[in-house]
């Protein structure tokens, strides 16, 4: 059995610090983006679990469009 170990994406983040608001999104799709990635990674590797240790959304609430 494989597992690839995953921690804190904090899906949802705002970067309320970055200015730019283009920046902001960029930042934003990036993390979901990681997440395909990670996915790839998995299947490419053959794992049958991706496991997330820690944050998975940056809100205790996230919005239904980051769920």
């Amino acid at each position: 059995m494989r597992f690839i170990h995953t921690a804190d994406w904090h899906l949802g983040k705002g970067y309320a610090e970055v200015a730019d608001e283009d920046k902001r999104v960029a930042l934003r799709r990036e993390r979901f983006e990681a997440v395909r990635r990670i996915g790839g990674l998995a299947r490419e590797h053959g794992a049958e679990f991706v496991l997330v240790g820690g944050d998975l959304f940056h809100s205790t609430t996230p919005s239904n469009n980051t769920v």
